[in-house]
C-alpha cells in the first residue's frame, strides 16, 4: 500500500511520499484535478485535458486528487489516453496527517479570532446601549448615528470576518455546503453595511445643513463598500454561478481563486480602517468635555471600551489573515492507493 498525501488542496504540487515503498518504476504519478468529462491535469508538469472521467470522488475530493498512469502514456494533441487507475480509497480529514503541534495552534488562532471578533461586536453594543440610549432607524439622529456604528462594526469586522474562517473552520465539509455559508455570511454583511450607511445618510439629513462624504472616514468607508460590492459581485458570479458549467469554468476559477482570497482580505483590512476612523471620529466629538460631555484626555470609561474595541478589530486584521495565508491551515486530502 503506497499512502500519499497532498500538500494543500486546491495547489497542483509534488506528493509526500508517506511510507517506505517506492513508486514502481513502470508507473509515473499524474495529478488529475476537477474531476469529470474535460478534466484537466499535469504528468510530469506537462498539462493535459482528459475527455472521460478514469474515476468518480466525492464532492469534497473533486478538486485534487491523485493516481496512476502507465509510464509510457500516447500524448495526442496534448491528450493522454489508455488511463490505468487503481482501485483508491478517498479521505478528507485535514487533522489525520497535520502534526499536533499545528493543529493546536490552529485551534488557539480560530478561538482567538472568535473571542475578537465576538468582542467587537460585543463592545460596540455596550457603548451605544450603555451610554448613548440604544439605537433607532429614524426620527433620532443621535440614536441612528448609533445604529451606524453597530451595523457596521457586524458588518465589515464580525460578518465578514467568520465569512472568511468559513473555509478554515470546517475543512471536514464538503467545499459546497463551505460557499453556501460563506455566501449567506456576506449577504447578512452586506446588509448590515447597506442598512448602516442609509442610517449614517438620514441622521445626517436631519441637520440644518446636510453634508455628506467630507471626512476622510467617510472616503475610506465609500471604498471600502466598493470594494466590498465588486467583491461580492465576482465571487458570486465566479464561484457560485459559474458552477453551472462546472467543468468547462474549472481553470477560470482555479484562476480566479488567489485574486479572489487576495481581495478578499484587502476588503477586510480597509474596513477595518473605515471603522477605526469612525471610531475616532465619533469618540472626540462625544468626549470632546464640552456642554456636560466626558473628555476623552481623562480615561473615561467611555474612552478606555472604545480603545479596547479598537485593540480588538486590530488584532482581527492581525490574526484572521495569518490563518489564511498560512498554508498549514490549508484544506488537506488524504488517497490511499493499494
Amino acid at each position: 500500500m503506497l499512502h500519499l498525501t497532498e500538500l494543500a488542496l486546491g495547489d497542483v504540487r509534488y506528493l509526500n511520499a508517506l511510507s517506505q515503498q517506492d513508486i514502481p518504476a513502470n508507473k509515473i504519478m499524474v495529478s488529475i484535478y476537477n474531476m469529470g468529462m474535460g478534466s484537466f491535469g499535469s504528468v510530469s508538469g506537462v498539462e493535459f485535458q482528459t475527455e472521460f472521467n478514469p474515476m468518480r470522488f466525492p464532492a469534497k475530493e473533486k478538486h485534487l486528487v491523485f493516481g496512476y498512469v502507465p509510464a509510457t502514456p500516447s500524448p495526442l494533441n496534448g491528450r493522454v489516453d489508455g488511463w490505468s487507475l487503481p482501485r483508491a480509497e478517498t479521505k478528507s480529514e485535514a487533522t489525520s496527517e497535520t502534526p499536533l503541534g499545528e493543529r493546536c495552534c490552529f485551534g488557539w488562532l480560530t478561538f482567538l479570532a472568535e473571542v475578537l471578533l465576538a468582542g467587537a461586536l460585543g463592545l460596540i453594543l455596550y457603548w451605544v446601549f450603555r451610554y448613548h440610549g440604544g439605537v433607532a432607524f429614524a426620527g433620532d439622529g443621535s440614536k441612528q448615528m448609533n445604529l451606524h456604528y453597530v451595523l457596521m462594526v457586524a458588518g465589515f469586522t464580525f460578518m465578514n470576518g467568520h465569512a472568511i474562517l468559513v473555509y478554515r473552520c470546517f475543512p471536514c465539509c464538503k467545499k459546497i455546503y463551505a460557499k453556501v455559508v460563506h455566501t449567506l455570511l456576506f449577504l447578512a454583511s452586506s446588509a448590515c453595511i447597506c442598512i448602516g450607511m442609509y442610517a449614517a445618510i438620514d441622521a445626517h439629513n436631519d441637520g440644518p445643513k446636510p453634508v455628506h462624504f467630507y471626512s476622510m472616514h467617510s472616503w475610506i468607508g465609500l471604498v471600502a463598500c466598493g470594494l466590498f460590492g465588486l467583491q461580492f459581485v465576482a465571487g458570486f458570479f465566479s464561484f457560485l454561478v459559474l458552477l453551472c458549467c462546472d467543468v468547462a469554468t474549472a481553470k477560470f476559477r482555479q484562476t480566479m481563486l488567489p485574486a479572489h482570497v487576495t481581495f478578499g482580505l484587502i476588503t477586510f483590512v480597509v474596513g477595518a480602517i473605515a471603522t477605526l476612523t469612525g471610531l475616532t471620529q465619533s469618540s472626540r466629538y462625544r468626549l470632546s468635555g464640552k456642554d456636560g460631555k466626558p473628555n476623552y484626555k481623562d480615561f473615561p470609561d467611555q474612552g478606555i471600551i472604545v480603545n479596547v474595541l479598537a485593540m480588538c478589530i486590530i488584532a482581527t486584521v492581525i490574526t484572521i489573515p495569518y490563518i489564511i495565508r498560512n498554508s498549514n491551515y490549508r484544506r488537506y486530502t488524504t488517497l490511499t492507493i493499494n
